[in-house]
This record gives structure tokens, sequence and C-alpha cells, in this order.
């Protein structure tokens, strides 16, 4: 029924600390189909509202306004928090049923580490499977705060590998952490198609290189 679902959830700003944000997309012909979506839609997920487990959020014209933008101009000034411009994140593919785990095992790290953070996700097809990730600000120019962030990087790829997930766009340490649990025959067939494209090792070198 619905044309995207996304699931983000953040400490900062105030108002959106504590709750775990769900957006449903839906779009229609007619005003009549767009009612009709939205109430299937409101019925399936009744049992978690009488539950008082979830609800829906009613927005002011100006918070709509606010949502309605993209990107989320709040979502964007996250990505600066911490100041110096530093922004990364783990992106990764996984089954939609790891949801609450992958979601536990990100708040555990960033407990840990001490580290701002950011948790979002998006499905994927009818439910195939979810985006998830896990965002990490820091200080460019606080090399304690660069470390820390790069920590929370590692440490959320390999848990992510360990629920049997594929990081997403991985930087070079991720790549190697893949490599490191990739089966050999890939492995070969990786180097092998590089050695035949890129006999010189011109193209974008350092990364994926398979030893």
């Amino acid at each position: 029924m619905a044309e995207n679902i996304t699931v983000w959830a953040q400490p900062r700003p105030e108002w959106a600390e504590g709750f775990q944000h769900t957006t449903i997309y839906v779009t229609a012909d007619s005003e009549e189909e767009l009612e009709f979506k939205k109430k299937i839609i409101r019925n399936a997920l009744m049992d978690y509202i009488k539950q008082k487990e979830g609800g829906f959020l009613y927005l002011t014209p100006g918070m709509k306004a606010i949502f309605l933008q993209e990107p989320m101009s709040q979502l964007v000034r996250f990505a600066d928090v911490r100041r110096g411009g530093g922004f990364e994140y783990v992106g990764a593919i996984l089954p939609v049923d790891l949801f609450d785990v992958a979601y536990q095992k990100g708040l555990e790290i960033v407990e840990r580490l001490g580290v701002d953070w950011a948790f979002s996700i998006r499905i994927i097809g009818r439910s195939h499977c979810m985006m998830f990730a896990y965002a990490y600000p820091f200080n460019r120019a606080d090399e304690e705060d660069v470390e820390r962030a790069r920590k929370a990087l590692h440490e959320t790829n390999k848990a992510v590998l360990e629920m049997g997930g594929i990081p997403w766009k991985a930087e070079a340490p991720a790549q190697q952490l893949i490599l490191e649990s990739m089966d050999e025959g890939a492995k070969r067939l990786i180097k092998s198609v590089i050695e035949m494209l890129d006999p010189n090792g011109i193209m974008n070198p350092g990364n994926w290189e398979v030893k």
C-alpha cells in the first residue's frame, strides 16, 4: 500500500529524542484512493495505537512544511552538530526482520564509545530488505573526536557482517573486513576481473584490493 517507508531516530533536536519516527509515503490518483490507502494503513497499525506503543504525529502547518523539505533541514543540520564539518555513516543491506537487533547493536556501540549518532532505515522493494544506517558526526579539527567516530564506524561494520548483512559503499577499512569474510572463490573472481580491466592499477587505487 505504501510507496516508501523510512524510519529514523536521533537524540537531537530535543523534540526527536527518545522516539523512533516512521514515515509512510502514499500516493494516489484521487482523494478517494488516498483516503482508502490511509484507512488501510491506519487499521493495520491500530493494535500498536491501542497498546500505546505508537501513534500518528499530527502536524501543524509549520511542522508539515519542515517534514516536506527535501532533504529535511533539521536532519542536514545534524550532520554538523559537532562543528568542524565531519560526518560519516555505515550503510548496510540487511533483512527487515533484523531491524530490532541492528538498532540495539548500534545503540550499544554509541553508548560505549560516547559518540553522537543518527539512525535511519529505508525499506527496499516490498520488504525484500532494508537499507540500515548509523551516522556519526565529528569535528575534523579534534583528533580524539575523529578517532571515536572511526572506531564507531569500524565496530558498526563488524556488527553488520556478524548479522549477515552487507555494508553498502564501504570505505577502505570496511572493504577489508568484507574481503576477510568473503569466500575465496569470490575473491579470486574479483581479483581476476580487476587485473583484466585495470592491469596497470590506475582505476581507483587502494579500493577493493584483494591480497
